[in-house]
Formats: structure tokens, sequence, C-alpha cells
């Protein structure tokens, strides 16, 4: 190398840390171009590239809190993304069906211990205190401050049923309306110019919010590897699990 080019060189690291080994190859060409334990005959690129499952990938290279240079693989999983907005959708609609019917079965209720008080009270006011027959006035005006009490029970109870609808569909519109998109996300740190596997994750992108659930290597790369169009049950599970964390709440 002449003396130009090395000072070409030493430049372009000065400037930019994406030079680890050598002026044309950056930190995410050093991950991209090496292979892992597990699948010798592809590189990190070809696993991880031009997946079905992904709208969109991204690598990028940061330093984190620890002061590590990081390089990290990003893909917008299409297939997990449109799950859940498809399951969202259902769950705001089943909810809203949940509060019709509640409400339905609380107003029945009322009705029918409004119209029991009505009919304890048309009794008493047909009955004589000399009366001597079953029942006598004093159970009957027993049974209706039982009735009366069962009666505010309920409008007690369908006070709290009524708060606790609100809140429940105003957390499933905010999860419903908030929520962006499905990622998975691999990272690796650089160390003596090789690349070290730090961790996978999949990840529920909210407008406001991130929850990440590590995932084991193995099963990343799998999925990677065995690239389709559609996820099975126990990937639904996990990303539904993982999306029920978000209430909208400050922290």
């Amino acid at each position: 190398m002449t003396l130009a080019k090395k000072k070409l060189c030493i430049a372009a690291l000065w400037v930019s840390a994406a030079t680890l080994t050598g002026c044309s190859n950056s930190e995410v060409s050093l991950v991209k171009e090496s292979r892992m334990k597990g699948w010798p005959e592809y590189t990190i690129g070809q696993m991880l590239d031009k997946r079905k499952a992904c709208t969109k990938t991204d690598w990028k290279s940061f330093k984190d809190s620890k002061d590590r240079l990081i390089v990290e693989y990003t893909c917008i999983h299409k297939l997990g993304t449109r799950y859940i907005q498809e399951i969202n959708e259902r769950i705001v609609n089943e909810q809203k069906e949940t509060e019709a019917t509640s409400i339905k079965y609380h107003k029945n209720n009322l009705a029918k211990l409004e119209e029991k008080i009505k009919s304890i009270n048309e009794e008493l006011r047909g009955r004589e205190p000399s009366d001597e027959v079953y029942p006598s006035i004093g159970q009957i005006k027993n049974m209706l401050a039982s009735v009366e009490n069962e009666y505010e029970r309920e409008k007690k109870r369908g006070k709290e049923l009524e708060r606790s609808n609100k809140r429940n569909a105003e957390i499933e519109e905010r999860r419903k309306n908030n929520f962006r998109e499905i990622q998975e996300v691999f990272q690796w740190t650089i160390q003596d110019e090789s690349p070290i596997f730090l961790k996978s994750q999949i990840k529920a992108v909210f407008s406001d919010k991130e929850f990440a659930f590590t995932i084991d290597m193995e099963s990343m790369f799998n999925l990677a590897i065995n690239d389709s169009e559609e996820i099975n049950q126990g990937y639904k599970g996990v990303i539904f699990q993982i999306t029920q964390k978000y209430t909208g709440d400050k922290e």
C-alpha cells in the first residue's frame, strides 16, 4: 500500500467508526459476512437478509451505555404485525359485544327486582294487620327489605360494571390505535475485530412504548432459516403476550 493510500485509510478510520476490519469493511459487513456456529453453510447476511417474513430489514451500528460497539439487525415482521392488527381489531369488537351483553343482563336483573318489589308492596297493601294467614305482614316486610337490599347491590354492581367496561374499552382502543409493528432484533458486539453474539428478541412497537421478549438464539435463527409466509401458534402466542403488556398508562 502506498503512503497516500495509508493516509487515506487512516483518515477514514478517524472520521467514521465503520471501518474495523479495513478501509472497505464496516462492522456491519463484518457481522453479515461471518458465520454462526450451528449454521456453517450460511453467512449471517444470507440467513437474515431478504426474508419473505419481513416487510423491511435494517442494519445499524452504535455504542451502547457500556461503550461497546453494537451491530443490530432489525426485521419488521409483516406476518406478526398483520396478526396483531387483526387480533386487536377482533378484541375491540368482542369488548363492545361483551359490554352490551353485560349491560343488558344488568338491566334485566334490575327490572326483575323492581317487579318483585312492586309485587311485594301490592301484597302488603292488600293485607290487614289482623290477618293470620302465612306469610305474616312482618315476614312480607322482611322479604321486601331483603329484595330492596339486593336491588341496591345490583345498582352498585352496575356502576362498577360500567367503570370496568369503560376502562377495558379504553385499554383495547389504545392498544389497537397505538400499535405499530412486530420486530425481530438481533445484536452482536465487536471484540478484536470479531463479532460476538449478544441477544435476539421479539419486540412489540407502539407509538409511545416498546416491549421486548428475549428468545434463544437457536430458535430465532431457525425461524430465519425456515423463512415462511406463515407463523405458527407458538409465535402467535408470544407476540400476543408481549402486546398485552401495553395499557397506554403513563409509567
